[in-house]
Formats: C-alpha cells, sequence, structure tokens
C-alpha cells in the first residue's frame, strides 16, 4: 500500500511515520478504502506532514509550544528553563496519530476522532497528557528524556 501510494504521490513518497498509521488502517478497513484515508490524511489532513521538509508538522510543533505556553505557563517556563526541544519527544507523536506512545486501543480513538475533528485533536490530547503528567515531569531532574520518564496512558485492567 505505501508503495503505491509513493507512485500516487512522487512528490511526497513515503516518510517512516505512514508505516504505523498505514497498519492500523488495515487493521480496520479494506485494502483500497485504506489506501484513500491514508491519501486523504497526507493530502487533506495532515499537509507537509510527511513531505521532506515537514513544514506541517513543523509548523504545528511550533502551534503546540504556544499552546503549551499559553496553557500551561509554569510547565512552558520549565521546558524552555530546561532547554528542551519539544519537537523531539512530540513530533513522533502527532506524525503516528499517539499511535507510538499509547496502547493500540486508545491510539484507535485518537484516530477515530482525529479523522471527525481534525488536527486540533492531536493538540488536545498532547495538552491533556502534559496536564496530566505535569507533576511528574517537574520532578525529574538533569537531562535525561523527560518525556519517556512518564506514562502516557496505563492499559486498563
Amino acid at each position: 500500500m505505501l508503495t503505491a501510494y509513493a507512485f500516487k504521490n512522487p512528490e511526497l513518497g513515503y516518510c517512516q511515520a505512514m508505516n504505523l498509521l498505514t497498519s492500523v488502517l488495515l487493521l480496520f478497513l479494506e485494502e483500497e478504502d485504506a489506501f484513500w484515508v491514508l491519501c486523504s490524511i497526507c493530502e487533506r489532513m495532515l499537509p507537509g506532514y510527511y513531505s521532506t521538509n515537514m513544514i506541517g508538522a513543523v509548523v504545528d510543533q511550533k502551534v503546540f509550544e504556544r499552546l503549551i505556553h499559553q496553557q500551561m505557563p509554569s510547565l512552558g517556563k520549565y521546558f524552555a528553563d530546561t532547554n528542551l526541544q519539544l519537537s523531539i519527544a512530540f513530533l513522533p507523536w502527532f506524525l503516528t496519530q499517539y499511535i507510538t506512545p499509547m496502547p493500540l486501543v486508545y491510539a484507535c480513538r485518537v484516530i477515530d476522532c482525529f479523522m471527525m475533528d481534525g488536527v486540533r485533536v492531536l493538540f488536545q490530547i498532547g495538552l491533556g497528557i502534559l496536564k496530566h503528567n505535569g507533576d511528574t515531569i517537574f520532578q525529574v531532574t538533569g537531562r535525561s528524556p523527560i518525556i519517556k520518564k512518564y506514562k502516557v496512558f496505563e492499559p486498563l485492567q
């Protein structure tokens, strides 16, 4: 399917994050339907996310950083004071619609919401994760990978 997409859109081609999204789409859709949903996501819903310069994703990361500073100023200040490059942590989350950091059952719900409400869901989920884990983030000291220190979601028991 990814080869077919690269033939359909040779300018965009293939980005590694597309494989995770494609695999989840194939779990729930027929191959042709999954292909067209992937086309819609890459070309309409997240334009510029999977291009060589990833300009759409870079712009959204800057917007997300501003939202952190607006919605959670103390956390935004903490990130600035520790000189943490937020895109290192959050760019993979946005590119894969949270498939990588979450159990599949939650990631599928995020994708459902994303398909209904668009990219704003990615911002809302990211802010929710930070708000939920804010106290834990403040406890991390040193130059350790701060975002990997907390749990995004715990699987249901």
